[in-house]
């Protein structure tokens, strides 16, 4: 009889015998969140030997590698009892009960969830150490390159794998990032209506630290995880970004939270513009493309899980070997296997190599779907899909979350109907995808985005669409931007564009293609307007000018013409 932790170390040195497993592995395989010194690996494999009757010195089955880790050296045999072999999945039983009829392991282009966490594979180790710091550092930044796989490493890795006495809280900043963590603890409070009542338009940092520190005292320990950052940099102006920093920054000062931050790398930098969260510098977790081997996990264990195998071992290898030293590698691997998937042989319940050439290998799947989808919409709706993309891709070829009926009122009344048959078209293929969220105060609305960033550099036409548009792009963002800001202040004419900002909008829509949603559009006729109102004082001041000038030379010619009349003569005739 061993402990159960020595057990494991003994079990984990079994699934790699023969290799040198290093103790950092060891420690992240067995003990995971625990903080422990590598003196307790060195104990449980002395524990092991002991058991055994092995020799350190002359060893017969673990041999220590100096200052590295050890390694199993005597034969390893799989011995599966009659039971297990005719049981379906023999290694990871699941209750009929938990599988949903149809369910996908792969959620393809789409983030995996909390609820897809059974699923996740290949980052088990990265989420060890995750939590290792979190329980360590207050202020963290988790950053990789888009489609590395950042939102499904938070959400289906370390939000399950929290210890047991820790709150974790999950928000995404999106166009109003205090509404948004606003929603985020709605759930958390259940059925408190007080509490629920002062969520109800969160606009100030003051009052939302209080509301967190509220939810931190339900919990041991609390960790308030704001995935995508980048859209607080993006989609919102600078007076909201120094405030939504402040409100991290005095989460973890004042409500004693942790807070974890992820981001897209090529978006780290421009954090230096705020100073709260200058802490996040000291101590960065990068999030890399999964190893060889943990795409291969990742491939092969999802459909392990519902009873399925690959038709041949190498097909998992030949797909991972397919985007090898790829940045993109990642998105591409699972919009693959997702389709593959779909194309699975049902009856021998084997994910087949035919299938896969059916798909055009893993490079060929993404595009592949994309132009079969526009061949469904028709090239005569092409111009609508275009248009749909070009208000959900910001100009720094980020995404961009748009509400439904927002998105739909770029278009004009006639085509409304036909957007929105396209609009849908679009989700349906998995290009886009449609989510509700619930308002403080209780409704609920729809948004649309992009399912993935790396759709917007896989697709070529895409790709050539983006370029197209590229010198227009960065003043329809910073439109959009000051018409949402002019819309909260009530429209005050203060907050229009004038002189040359105006100047530059006047010619920038004569050329710019596409249209405008109904505020965008409402803040240009107000622009429009207030610039003529503008002129027409100028005019009207400039007339005023003009006439005041001619009276004021019309009264001194006046007494130019008195003063010479009534000049005394020099001399007097006798």
């Amino acid at each position: 009889q061993i402990e159960l932790k020595v057990m494991d170390v003994l079990v984990c040195l079994a699934e790699h015998a023969g290799e040198l497993v290093e103790r950092q592995q060891l420690i992240d395989t067995v003990w995971a969140t625990e903080f422990i010194s590598e003196s307790l690996v060195s104990h449980a494999v002395s524990v092991i030997r002991n058991v055994l009757g092995d020799d350190a010195r002359n060893p017969s089955f673990i041999e220590t590698i100096h200052r590295r880790g050890y390694r199993l050296i005597v034969p390893v045999e799989v011995v599966v009892s009659e039971e297990a072999a005719t049981a379906k999945v023999a290694r990871f039983p699941i209750p009929e009960q938990r599988i949903e009829p149809g369910r996908s392991p792969y959620p393809g282009l789409a983030a995996f969830t909390e609820e897809d966490a059974e699923f996740f594979f290949g980052r088990e180790a990265e989420v060890a150490r995750m939590w290792r710091k979190l329980t360590s550092r207050r202020l963290l930044a988790v950053i990789g390159p888009s489609g590395v796989g950042k939102s499904s490493f938070l959400r289906a890795g370390v939000v399950p794998a929290k210890p047991e006495e820790w709150g974790v809280l999950v928000c995404q900043p999106g166009e109003a990032p205090f509404a948004a963590l606003a929603r985020a603890m709605v759930p958390m409070f259940g059925g408190d209506g007080e509490a629920i009542a002062r969520l109800v338009g969160l606009q100030e940092p003051g009052e939302t630290v209080a509301m967190i520190s509220r939810w931190r005292q339900h919990h041991g320990q609390a960790l308030l995880i704001v995935d995508q950052f980048e859209e607080l940099l993006t989609l919102n102006p600078r007076e909201v970004q120094a405030s939504f920093a402040e409100l991290l920054r005095r989460a973890v000062d004042e409500a004693d939270v942790h807070v974890l931050l992820s981001m897209r790398d090529d978006f780290l930098y421009r954090c230096h513009d705020l100073e709260p969260l200058a802490p996040v510098f000291e101590d960065l977790t990068p999030v890399k493309t999964p190893t060889s081997e943990a795409l291969h996990r990742a491939l092969v264990e999802p459909a392990r899980r519902l009873g399925f195998a690959f038709e041949d071992d190498g097909l998992p290898e030949e797909m991972v070997s397919a985007v090898e030293g790829e940045r993109g590698a990642l998105p591409m691997v699972a919009f693959a296997i997702a389709s593959l998937w779909e194309r699975r042989d049902v009856e021998h319940e084997l994910l087949t190599r035919q299938a896969y050439a059916d798909l055009g290998g893993v490079g060929g799947a993404l595009a592949q779907h994309a132009e079969a989808t526009l061949k469904t919409i028709g090239d005569e709706r092409l111009p609508i899909v275009r248009e749909i993309f070009r208000n959900l891709v910001t100009a720094e070829g980020t995404r961009a979350v748009r509400e439904w009926d927002e998105l739909l009122s770029v278009f004009a009344d006639k085509r409304r109907s036909d957007a929105e048959d396209v609009l849908r078209l679009l989700i349906d293929a998995r290009l886009l995808t449609s989510f509700e969220e619930e308002a403080v105060e209780g409704d609920r609305r729809r948004r649309v985005e992009v399912v993935h960033e790396s759709l917007l550099a896989n697709w070529p036409r895409l790709v050539r669409w983006q370029t197209q548009d590229a010198d227009a792009a960065r003043m329809r963002d910073e439109l959009r931007q000051a018409a949402r800001t002019w819309d909260e202040h009530g429209r005050h004419p203060d907050r229009l564009w004038s002189g040359a900002a105006f100047r530059e909008f006047a010619s920038w829509s004569e050329r710019y293609p596409g249209g405008l949603t109904n505020t965008e559009d409402a803040y240009a006729k107000a622009m429009t307007a207030h610039a003529r109102r503008r002129r027409r004082r100028r005019r009207i001041g400039a007339g005023a000018t003009f006439v005041v000038l001619l009276a004021v030379v019309a009264i001194i010619g006046g007494f130019w013409r008195n003063s010479a009349a009534l000049k005394p003569c020099s001399q007097r005739v006798p």
